[in-house]
């Protein structure tokens, strides 16, 4: 792909999801209870605000929830393979993903979607070297003309890493360093990357809740 492409994803998608950060923030600001906190409080009248978003999400993945994921796997029709062990394996897997799991269930509940990525991790258990990641929409780059996902021509997740990180992983080059703000508590796209301000960023879906980020 070439880098005028690349660039043009990268700007309809930012450009796409910035027009709808007001809304996405007061979803978010609905699940955790806090709606009213950036609508202005009012002279004229008395505004209450209950706890109804929290619980249909939650109690939606309660339900999903009530039990760890988990899979039934039979024997292979050639006789191959230990079945018992295949399952083990995976279901030992599920449940050790099973956070990021509700966590990615909890998002696209409470936004149009989200996305689940699986990428390698440096383990010494072969069995634990895949990791398991729940992302938000807008930070997933997709093709928006692609009718289903066997056409997409471009899967991308956008992320941030520190300096020395893009030192070690790219080389000496020009790098420019800006505090991070998260996507939903900015006001502006270049508060994301030009502010000089110090700003609270929280875990960008959502807070801490019951020792887990939702």
């Amino acid at each position: 792909m070439k880098t005028a492409t690349a660039r043009a994803y990268y700007h309809n998608h930012t450009k796409y999801w910035e027009e709808r950060r007001t809304e996405l923030r007061e979803l978010r600001n609905a699940y955790m209870t806090r709606y009213w906190a950036e609508q202005g409080k009012s002279t004229q009248q008395i505004t209450v605000e209950t706890s109804r978003g929290y619980e249909f999400v939650e109690g939606y993945i309660a339900s999903l929830f009530a039990r760890s994921p988990s899979v039934i796997v039979k024997g292979d029709i050639r006789g191959r393979g230990n079945a018992r062990k295949v399952q083990a394996l995976c279901n030992n897997f599920l449940s050790s993903v099973r956070t990021q799991i509700e966590d990615a269930s909890r998002l696209a509940l409470i936004n149009p979607c989200a996305f689940i990525k699986l990428l390698p991790n440096e383990n010494n258990d072969p069995f634990k070297r895949v990791s398991v990641v729940a992302i938000p929409p807008w930070n997933v780059i997709v093709d928006t003309d692609a009718g289903s996902w066997s056409d997409q021509k471009v899967v991308a997740h956008r992320y941030f890493i520190t300096l020395k990180e893009a030192q070690d992983k790219y080389g000496p080059k020009k790098y420019s360093a800006h505090p991070l703000i998260r996507f939903l508590d900015r006001i502006t796209e270049d508060q994301g990357y030009n502010s000089d301000k110090s700003y609270e960023t929280e875990p960008e879906f959502l807070i801490r809740r019951d020792s887990r980020i939702l």
